[in-house]
């Protein structure tokens, strides 16, 4: 089958996500967005990660739009509630191309900071 035949119009997006984490064994796993006949969270990139951690794992999300930027790359709600249930104690997530935000599971808080090295 050609690259993306099996695709339909709606699968093809105007950015990519994607989700790499560390587990507390330091085995590095990754996911993407995949696509879904209607917009499913089984579909997130953040939610297809949760089955492949370990409790105190960490987690990257970016979006990355067609014309190489960062975009916004919070997890869902419902990705949320499957990450806190993996155990997971850290999520970083892109905001734009000088900044990312970062979720500290454990003590409840939420930060944004600037990109270092860009």
């Amino acid at each position: 089958m050609a690259a993306g035949a099996g695709l339909r119009k709606s699968d093809l997006r105007a950015f990519r996500l994607g989700a790499v984490g560390i587990r507390n064994d330091g085995i590095l796993v990754s996911a993407s967005n995949g696509p879904a006949p209607f917009p499913h969270p089984d579909a997130h990139a953040e939610a297809r990660l949760t089955m492949k951690l370990t409790p105190g794992s960490e987690i990257w999300v970016a979006r990355v739009r067609k014309d190489g930027t960062l975009g916004i790359a919070r997890p869902c709600p419902r990705c949320m509630v499957r990450i806190r249930a993996a155990g997971v104690s850290r999520v970083a997530y892109t905001i734009s191309d000088i900044e990312h935000g970062v979720i500290h599971l454990h003590s409840g808080g939420e930060v944004m900071k600037p990109m270092r090295g860009r």
